[in-house]
């Protein structure tokens, strides 16, 4: 058995805290990355070796199987340090180190974490993401191979669906600047905090304690204001994509076909994406509805594809919110094992 933290350095200077969960004689590798916001809680809540942690993370679901083992990695993109293992910036004395949107995450924390991994790795190579971790997933691999299985847990392409909460998301970001901003803490202060829960989780199908308890932990987390903005863009164009050099002007002339700026969209390219695919939907989930999920399955290059949606409908026991396929009463009983069982099939 053996369990360390590394740090990753990416090329411009950003320290990642990776922590490995090793067992002996891995079939596979699996690295599994959080959404947006958020840190490793979203897919490896609770601390390790607690009754906790045995029923809600990921990372220990697929690290304790007997039957096929897995490595797994769990990783943190930047302005994330829930272990405290590796440097990083002080958003009050270095603000300006806080200017990044989604394409550094692509671009530059993707490629240091799978080069890393990939010289210690065991066996095939699969990523699992949670929501944004998904939808980077999709980015990298159009321009990227070595993936030999991508896993999507919510991870909206198509942002078609019109809803006022992304709205608000989107406007408590400041466009004319990059700076730090926690959203937790900025929406306590709005008073709109109980509207994140109800958004982000089916109350019904999650603890109160859990659904708190991953608030203040899991979501707690400085990150670029671009972040917010770069989503913020999606909503309104209905687009994934790269974040324009003048967002400014490309939501003036975006209105005008004939005028729009050419630039690099991810959603017009899922073609590109060619690694096996699970895509993972909750059926009552208002943050990346199923549709917004199932896009990608007629889109992307991928001949191996499946779809699982988590709802009474198909037989299971809620339709599952946002958090609830992670966090859910029943996600290790139900979620978890359609997970474990994709991975063995193709380790």
């Amino acid at each position: 058995m053996n369990k360390k933290f590394y740090c990753v350095k990416t090329s411009d200077g950003w320290e990642l805290p990776l922590k490995r969960y090793k067992p002996r004689s891995p079939a596979a590798t699996v690295i599994l990355c959080h959404g947006l916001a958020a840190n490793k809680n979203s897919v490896d809540f609770g601390n390790e070796g607690t009754k906790k942690w045995e029923k809600y993370s990921l990372a220990a679901f697929l690290y304790k199987q007997n039957k096929i083992k897995f490595d797994v990695w769990v990783v943190e993109l930047r302005g994330r340090n829930s272990w405290k293992k590796c440097k990083i910036y002080d958003p009050k004395r270095n603000p300006l180190k806080y200017r990044w949107c989604i394409d550094e995450y692509i671009n530059k924390d993707m490629p240091a974490i799978i080069s890393f991994i990939n010289k210690k790795k065991q066996g095939k190579l699969f990523w699992i993401g949670k929501s944004m971790g998904g939808m980077i997933a999709y980015a990298y691999g159009e321009k990227h191979t070595g993936f030999d299985g991508v896993i999507t847990i919510a991870s909206p392409v198509s942002f078609e669906k019109e809803q006022l909460w992304k709205r608000i998301l989107a406007a408590i970001s400041p466009r004319r600047i990059a700076a730090p901003i926690n959203i937790v803490m900025v929406l306590k202060e709005i008073g709109l905090i109980n509207e994140l829960k109800k958004r982000i989780a089916q109350e019904s199908n999650i603890k109160e304690s859990i659904l708190n308890e991953y608030i203040e932990k899991g979501l707690n987390n400085t990150i670029s204001s671009l972040v917010l903005e770069h989503f913020g863009m999606f909503y309104r164009h209905h687009d994934f994509m790269e974040y324009p050099r003048h967002p400014w002007l490309y939501d003036l002339v975006a209105r005008f076909p004939f005028l729009k700026p050419s630039i690099y969209s991810y959603k017009e390219n899922l073609r590109l994406f060619k690694a096996p695919l699970l895509a993972i939907a909750g059926g009552g989930d208002a943050t990346a509805p199923p549709d917004d999920v199932k896009y990608a399955l007629s889109h992307v290059g991928s001949r191996d594809i499946t779809y699982h949606e988590f709802s009474k409908e198909n037989g299971y026991s809620a339709d599952y919110g946002h958090l609830d396929l992670n966090l859910g009463v029943k996600a290790r009983e139900e979620v978890y094992p359609v997970i474990y069982e994709w991975l063995v099939e193709r380790a």
